[in-house]
């Protein structure tokens, strides 16, 4: 295979690595605040701060993309703290 190509794609898995590790780190944090929530008995669902990561992000990305994204990732963040 073109060495341009694998070089490429050896820097893609990289990323892709990252982004990953990134994601692990950010539900980590998301659980604890969950639990911080709970605890004080705040509600666990901001929608006004779900908007606003979205549109911080639109501009930088497709808008679908960063309505998809991170419509996935609060999704997965709330995952069995929903109904408290």
């Amino acid at each position: 295979m073109d060495e341009k190509i694998l070089d490429m794609r050896r820097r893609i898995d990289l990323i892709d690595d990252s982004l990953i590790s990134t994601l692990e780190e950010r539900l980590g944090i998301v659980n604890e605040l969950m639990k911080y929530k709970i605890q004080q008995n705040l509600p666990i669902e901001d929608v006004e701060r779900e908007r606003e990561i979205i549109n911080k992000y639109k501009g930088r990305i497709n808008p679908d993309l960063a309505y998809a994204l991170f419509t996935i990732i609060f999704e997965e963040s709330k995952r069995g703290f929903s109904g408290r």
